[in-house]
């Protein structure tokens, strides 16, 4: 094998090859990075044995060939490079010769008939994406996805088609106290989803959404594997397994006679609560709310840490006097949010919330209360 290419040109997909490889692994086919060379083109391929990662850029190819390195060291050696650099085996040698600039290096070589061919799909079955919906969508539900849990398949990312509206996508986490949805049309891709949607997990769903990031990308798939695609780049993650709960069933419970609504500023919300979170213990971390037509009573107590207790403006129309939430969970879905003016839609004080804003109709945000027996506390007059 014997090609020549510019450091500048791979160094950051190398990059990406490497950090798919574990960094503990007593297997040494895991610790390789594979280089393949032909047709003037040069590819790099790496695997966990789940994710699989190949990116391919232009060479001068004199020789094709395979030959596999350890990742790690690769990748430091070409980050200190610049420039041209010629890649050399022989067949009789286990034995990679890099040439550069400044000098030779000779890194040993794995056995080639360790090599697995990546799974890869036929490029008609790529559909293209919104960069920009996509990347919007993964940091709007990704959070809400739990890293564990007795139902499996709500550890994963839900992609489904929304059969209340043709064309319409939807993507999907949740962790039993908070739901996020985010929606947008499509209709190419509404065409070739599975009735039964994608499941995609956790960890999976946040590398895509960094392998994605600012790029035009194409999705494609099979009945185990997601492939996900640049103009120099291919990864693919397993499907997830498992029936997701119907999201049609959280958002009913909002069909209901009457429901409370709150209207709000999101800064000026999210600051009471941030002060509030400073005196919030571990044991302690909830937020006591009662609801009056023009302003909102927040408290919380700890006992370590003190007691807090102040008035927000708002505009509230609704039956409920008092809710409490869990302060992490309610900054973290309005951090979710762009927009200054929001409201909130009540069911019962330990019902779901849906957190809203009408200049962003496609998102929505559901999180549960806590049903808690309240400690004693002053009240803001005293």
């Amino acid at each position: 094998m014997k090609f020549l290419f510019s450091q500048n040109t791979i160094i950051q997909g190398l990059q990406k090859a490497v950090s798919i490889i574990p960094s503990k692994t007593g297997a040494a086919f895991l610790r390789a990075v594979w280089i393949g060379a032909d047709n003037n083109s040069v590819t790099f391929f790496s695997t966990d044995s789940s994710v699989e990662y190949s990116c391919f850029y232009p060479a001068k190819v004199e020789e094709p060939g395979i030959v596999g390195v350890q990742a790690s060291i690769l990748y430091g050696l070409l980050n200190s490079c610049v420039g041209d650099i010629e890649f050399i085996t022989h067949d009789n040698e286990n034995v990679l010769y890099i040439k550069h600039k400044s000098g030779l290096c000779k890194l040993p070589t794995y056995d080639v008939n360790w090599f697995k061919q990546p799974q890869m799909i036929d490029n008609n079955n790529y559909l293209l994406c919104n960069s920009e919906i996509f990347n919007d969508a993964f940091e709007r539900t990704i959070f809400c996805i739990p890293e564990s849990s007795s139902i499996p398949s709500i550890t994963n990312l839900y992609i489904s088609k929304d059969y209340n509206e043709n064309g319409k996508i939807s993507l999907v986490g949740l962790d039993g106290y908070k739901f996020a949805m985010y929606s947008f049309k499509d209709d190419t891709i509404y065409n070739n989803l599975p009735d039964e949607g994608l499941l995609l997990q956790k960890k999976y769903a946040q590398q895509l959404s960094k392998f994605t990031y600012n790029k035009e990308f194409y999705i494609s798939y099979t009945d185990k594997r997601i492939f996900v695609k640049t103009s120099t780049e291919i990864v693919s993650f397993p499907r997830a397994l498992g029936n997701f709960p119907d999201s049609k069933l959280t958002k009913n419970k909002f069909n209901v006679d009457y429901k409370s609504r709150l209207d709000f500023k999101r800064s000026e919300f999210m600051s009471t609560l941030n002060r509030i979170s400073a005196i919030n213990s571990d044991r302690e971390s909830y937020i006591s709310i009662k609801l009056n037509k023009n302003y909102a009573e927040f408290s919380s107590f700890s006992d370590s840490n003190g007691e807090i207790i102040e008035k927000l403006e708002i505009k509230y129309d609704g039956k409920i006097e008092k809710i409490a939430f869990k302060t992490k969970q309610i900054l973290d879905v309005l951090e979710h949010f762009s927009s200054e003016d929001m409201y909130a839609i009540l069911t019962t004080d330990i019902g779901p919330c849906m957190l809203k804003c009408d200049k962003d109709p496609f998102y929505i945000s559901i999180l549960m209360p806590l049903n808690y027996t309240s400690k004693s506390t002053y009240d803001y007059d005293e």
